[in-house]
């Protein structure tokens, strides 16, 4: 089966650790292998037709919106707007389903993005804000440290080593 062969190759690849773009290759392997098992696990189990509340549904096409647009917006407000509410009530929705409110949810969402380019590529800091759509490389660098405690350089020197 194909899950059989992406454990074989991640057996093979897992011998290479000095060779150049590992890290890089692991992980493409890695992804593609939980892809493939979702997809094999979602042919067995079934989940039947939900009825969701409107706040579960708005929440729903929050995260759904939150996770397939790249780079991802910062502001709370174009989410709202995207999807015809209020900051303050898309906040609330958030807040009253998953204890945390959209723009702490959009924030881990950015982070996550920006520790997977700092971990994983070999882009450089300024390739990586401007990709992120951060206005400056000053304000990249203090939004880095105001989350992960270390500016980016150091955040990266650290997971590297």
């Amino acid at each position: 089966t194909c899950l059989s062969l992406y454990y074989s190759l991640i057996s093979v690849k897992i011998g290479d650790k000095n060779k150049l773009g590992y890290r890089e290759s692991m992980l493409c392997l890695l992804k593609s292998f939980m892809c493939e098992l979702y997809g094999v696990i979602g042919r067995y189990i079934s989940v039947g037709a939900v009825n969701y509340s409107q706040g579960h549904n708005l929440f729903k096409g929050f995260l759904d919106l939150l996770t397939s647009v790249y780079p991802k917006p910062r502001s709370v407000s174009f989410y709202a707007e995207t999807l015809n509410v209020t900051s303050k009530y898309l906040s609330s929705v958030c807040k009253a389903t998953c204890g945390e409110t959209a723009s702490m949810l959009i924030h881990k969402a950015v982070t996550k993005d920006i520790a997977d380019l700092l971990s994983y590529s070999n882009k450089s800091i300024k390739e990586i804000m401007v990709e992120l759509d951060f206005p400056s490389l000053s304000f990249f660098g203090k939004y880095v440290k105001k989350h992960f405690g270390v500016g980016p350089k150091e955040y990266r020197s650290k997971r590297l080593s």
